[in-house]
């Protein structure tokens, strides 16, 4: 419930900090002639508000768009996140009391080409992906303390296909389908001791493997927007 309550608040804050930046006179719904194409946006993903997102859950997109010389609109974009998350069981009735820590980070750097007509706008590109993730559990048994640390690593090319809809001058929501070719490199360290150790010593095992992945997704993001 308190995770539940922190993400409700993230968006809500969200909507306000951007809302905060319309200057008034502009508060109108947009006409084909009358929108501007700003140098900057800044987004956020709001598929974890449903629990369908395919990014971690607090991320942050930039994209500073650009005009060529022969003017075709392109654009420079950006995507941050991180996501993190502790589960502690030892407080369930009829489970071994366990704790697992997660953390990740999350990166996204492209290039698009752009298309746009009255209020919609069609991009395609490529991203460069680059994403870490650290889990670490604990559980206490009957008789000992077991555990294992998790060190993945993922780095791969991005291909994209998205529309945007712009629903005021300054306001956008945009959707995403994507390809991913990715290298991911997998660690696993096992460890295993007595209930009286004062920490989880002794390693049990341990796995290396990595593995190239090719993955298709039909909605990647559905971003909404701000642009300045």
């Amino acid at each position: 419930h308190a995770f539940s309550t922190l993400r409700r608040l993230y968006f809500a804050s969200t909507l306000l900090l951007l809302y905060a930046g319309i200057p008034p006179a502009k508060a109108q719904s947009p006409t084909p002639d009358s929108l501007i194409r700003y140098k900057w946006e800044i987004a956020t993903d709001l598929l974890w508000l449903i629990d369908k997102n395919t990014v971690p859950r607090f991320s942050v997109f930039g994209r500073m768009n650009i005009t060529t010389k022969n003017g075709k609109h392109r654009a420079w974009r950006l995507r941050l996140a991180t996501d993190f998350s502790k589960v502690d069981s030892s407080q369930i009735n009829g489970t071994v009391p366990t704790d697992m820590d997660r953390f990740g980070i999350y990166s996204q750097l492209g290039y698009e080409w752009q298309k746009t007509e009255k209020k919609f706008c069609w991009f395609y590109g490529t991203d460069f992906l680059f994403e870490y993730e650290s889990l670490k559990h604990r559980a206490i048994g009957v008789i000992n303390k077991t555990g294992s640390n998790f060190d993945i690593w993922t780095m791969g090319l991005t291909g994209f296909l998205g529309i945007k809809y712009f629903i005021h001058p300054r306001f956008s929501i945009s959707g995403e389908t994507n390809f991913q070719f990715t290298y991911n490199s997998f660690k696993r360290t096992g460890f295993a001791t007595g209930l009286n150790s004062p920490d989880f010593t002794g390693t049990q095992s341990a796995e290396n493997r990595s593995e190239w992945n090719f993955t298709f997704q039909p909605l990647y993001v559905l971003n909404l927007g701000f642009h300045f």
